[in-house]
């Protein structure tokens, strides 16, 4: 049997997602801080982490949660303005990420944020539509690592 949530959880859960919808909406993910995010539903950032390690989990519980939909949107009757959404989310992080540390006048970024891009939403899409599904918690560390670890080793070899 699943285990009941707390209605105070389930409330705290809620209003982050509300919360970081509407800043979503002012701007992009990359410029969203938790301290932002945890002022706009007035919580204190230790009950955020109580629950999320960052924002790209708190995505994937939303994905998680929502899986039948994003399952459908995301499939071959699909809505190509949601694929753009989340594509959007991504890019917004990976962009970010590749910009710090990649020269300004090489040319690769595109194609660097186009790898991550579209490896980010194939796992996405794999992780939705398995039956032994991971955790919120670990595709987001995944998410991470693969990200950091790609344009690292991509980098060491470009900056050489």
């Amino acid at each position: 049997m699943a285990e009941k949530v707390d209605r105070r959880v389930r409330k705290t859960k809620a209003q982050l997602r509300a919360g970081l919808a509407r800043l979503m909406q002012k701007k992009s993910i990359k410029e969203i801080t938790v301290k932002e995010l945890v002022e706009e539903v007035d919580i204190n950032r230790s009950t955020f982490y109580l629950h999320y390690t960052d924002f790209i989990e708190q995505i994937f519980t939303i994905l998680d949660h929502n899986k039948d939909i994003c399952i459908a949107l995301l499939g071959k009757n699909g809505d190509m303005a949601f694929v753009n959404r989340i594509e959007k989310l991504i890019a917004d992080t990976v962009l970010h990420r590749l910009s710090i540390r990649l020269p300004k006048d090489n040319r690769d970024i595109e194609y660097a944020y186009a790898f991550c891009l579209n490896g980010c939403v194939g796992m996405i899409k794999t992780w939705l539509s398995s039956e032994n599904q991971e955790s919120t918690q670990h595709m987001a560390e995944l998410t991470h690592k693969l990200i950091d670890n790609t344009t690292h080793m991509y980098l060491e070899q470009a900056l050489r």
